[in-house]
C-alpha cells in the first residue's frame, strides 16, 4: 500500500473564524469579571489573616473567604467568625464561636465549660496550658479563669485559638 499525502490543514469550513474566537474570548472574560463582581460584593469576599491569633487553625498571610450574609441562627459552635472589633469598628478580627445564645460559658484553670461540660477541642493540644498570667490588680480581664457568662439572644461568645496572646469575649464580653 502505497503512502498518499494528506492535507494537514482542515478546510476553512471546519477552521473557527477569528470573529468567532474573539466573540467566546470576550463573553468568557465578560461573565468571568461580572461574576466575580457579583460574588465580591454580595456574597463572599477574601480576608488576609495580619496576625497569628487564630493559630493553629490559621496562620498570619493566609487569606479566608468570608459570607458576608451568615444570620446569628446559622452559626454554630465551632464557626469561624469575622467581627468589627469592639471599641475599634474599623479593624476586623477572626474568632471561633464558643458559646452562642442561652448558653452559659466559663474558663477555669484555663478550661472552657459551655454549660458546665468541658469543651474539648481539636486544637486543644496546641494551646500552651502551662503559662500562667497573673491578674493586673482592679482588671476583670483574666485570661485563665471567667466567671459565668449567659450569652443573651442575639449574641456570640468568641474565642480565639491563640488564647494566650489575643483578645476575643473574655476582654470585650458578648458580641452580635
Amino acid at each position: 500500500m502505497a503512502l498518499r499525502d494528506v492535507d494537514l490543514v482542515p478546510s476553512k469550513k471546519t477552521r473557527p473564524g477569528w470573529k468567532k474566537i474573539a466573540l467566546v474570548a470576550l463573553s468568557a472574560l465578560v461573565i468571568a469579571f461580572f461574576t466575580r463582581l457579583l460574588i465580591h460584593s454580595q456574597w463572599i469576599f477574601p480576608f488576609k489573616l495580619a496576625n497569628n491569633e487564630m493559630k493553629p487553625a490559621l496562620l498570619a498571610g493566609e487569606t479566608v473567604l468570608v459570607h458576608r450574609s451568615v444570620k446569628a441562627g446559622e452559626i454554630k459552635p465551632g464557626s469561624i467568625l469575622l467581627l468589627h472589633l469592639p471599641g475599634n469598628p474599623k479593624k476586623l478580627i477572626v474568632r471561633r464561636a464558643a458559646a452562642l445564645s442561652g448558653q452559659r460559658i466559663q474558663i477555669v484553670d484555663k478550661q472552657v465549660f459551655i454549660n458546665e461540660v468541658p469543651l474539648t477541642e481539636k486544637w486543644e493540644q496546641d494551646i500552651e496550658k502551662s503559662l500562667s498570667y497573673a491578674p493586673v490588680p482592679g482588671s476583670i480581664n483574666n485570661r485563665d479563669n471567667t466567671d459565668p457568662v449567659l450569652v443573651s439572644p442575639g449574641f456570640v461568645y468568641v474565642l480565639a485559638d491563640d488564647r494566650l496572646n489575643a483578645m476575643d469575649s473574655r476582654h470585650f464580653g458578648p458580641v452580635r
